[in-house]
């Protein structure tokens, strides 16, 4: 009796896996497909799709052999199943949402897509996300918006992290990182602002008399 319930509940999950799959690979159809309207309704509606969806998202995402539109579609998709994910009652789910989008930031993707994967991880990190954030403040292709991420993290350990990460930073970068301190209200002293620092030489000769 024991065996029968639990081949019964192996094939109700498989059931599912696969019905999950599908929806997927019909996702991924739709966004590839000619029809404007409907490659609109197919971003609009995956959210419930979840984090199995992120990964060939992101590989359309990031493909250049499809169209502008197409690539631009399946940006939508990721961040309608990442503000899905954001709903009060989506614990683990959020928390999986959390980990791909951290591995496709950290993995060898486009630069400009994994700066805006950054982006959407900052609307839903918390304080889980503190480690992989510190570390890619060490990236130069990242690092800004790393620091936009953490200063949108409340609460004491992310001020430290900033802080920490300036102790450590190249030249170049500490102006962001103190801006994104004196945003969260902690005074930095010895780092001019962004705007301060000459961005080219110039050189200004004599007026010419009339």
């Amino acid at each position: 009796m024991m065996d029968k319930m639990n081949t019964q509940r192996f094939s109700s999950a498989a059931g599912r896996t696969d019905a999950a799959g599908n929806a997927v690979t019909e996702l991924i159809g739709k966004l590839k497909a000619e029809n404007d309207e409907s490659r609109t309704q197919a971003w609009f509606q995956c959210g419930p799709l979840g984090v199995r969806a992120i990964p060939p998202l992101a590989a359309l995402w990031a493909d250049a052999a499809v169209g502008l539109e197409v690539r631009r579609a399946a940006r939508r998709a990721v961040a309608q199943i990442v503000r899905y994910a954001a709903r009060p009652e989506a614990g683990e789910e959020k928390r999986a949402v959390l980990t791909a989008l951290r591995r496709l930031v950290e993995g060898d993707g486009p630069p400009q897509m994994r700066r805006e994967l950054l982006w959407l991880l900052s609307e839903i990190a918390g304080e889980e996300s503190l480690s992989a954030l510190r570390q890619l403040l060490t990236k130069e292709a990242v690092r800004e918006e790393a620091c936009m991420a953490l200063e949108r993290i409340p609460g004491n350990r992310s001020l430290k992290a900033l802080e920490g990460a300036l102790a450590q930073a190249p030249a170049d970068f500490k102006p962001v990182l103190a801006a994104a301190l004196a945003r969260r209200g902690r005074e930095v002293r010895g780092v001019p602002t962004r705007r301060l620092v000459p961005a080219a030489q110039t050189r200004v000769g004599p007026l010419s008399q009339p």
